[in-house]
């Protein structure tokens, strides 16, 4: 009976141990595509407003339904060639969401990068560590397929 309590308790530390440290996700992946940059960084902020005319400033923000949630997106950095960078903010159990495209000139390639920063209560920290890194991937893994226009490359 004794090996149980020691083997739960050995479980449990386990576990809290793993709450402890999942507040931040960080899931990148390189895509190729055929598109141009500007197209790329409209169409994959589409996915948030459907109607964008201009790709937003650094500074401007925008509140959205998002996943049936109401988000707000701020733009950290726009560059014309090359970085763009948004946050947001509003989900239930994340502190704020980055999202991070690179572009790189002299190859076809972009760089999808997405950081989730969870909030430090005990439901959050069971929510992101359970479900953060699959949701993070699959929406990766949507925009490499989708919105990009190019097919997975792992």
């Amino acid at each position: 009976m004794i090996w149980y309590i020691r083997l739960g308790l050995l479980f449990a530390l386990s576990f809290g141990l793993v709450l402890y440290q999942s507040d931040l996700h960080t899931i990148t992946q390189e895509v190729e595509s055929p598109l141009k940059w500007e197209d790329q960084l409209r169409i994959s902020l589409q996915e948030y407003q459907v109607k964008i005319y201009k790709i937003p400033k650094v500074g401007e923000s925008f509140s959205t339904i998002h996943e049936g949630e109401e988000v707000e997106i701020k733009i950290i950095e726009t560059d014309e060639k090359s970085v763009a960078k948004w946050v947001l903010t509003g989900y239930p159990h994340h502190q704020s969401v980055e999202l991070t495209l690179v572009h790189k000139e002299a190859e076809p390639k972009t760089k999808i990068e997405i950081k989730s920063f969870c909030k430090p209560d005990l439901v959050s920290r069971l929510v992101c560590a359970s479900f953060s890194p699959s949701k993070n991937k699959s929406k990766i893994e949507t925009w490499a397929a989708s919105i990009l226009g190019a097919p997975n490359n792992r």
